[in-house]
């Protein structure tokens, strides 16, 4: 897994927390 990788991963895991928030 390159670093775009997980920084986009990374991205999406906190945005969906935002939503449920």
């Amino acid at each position: 897994m390159d670093s775009l990788s997980s920084f986009t991963w990374t991205l999406t895991k906190l945005i969906r927390v935002l939503l449920i928030l």
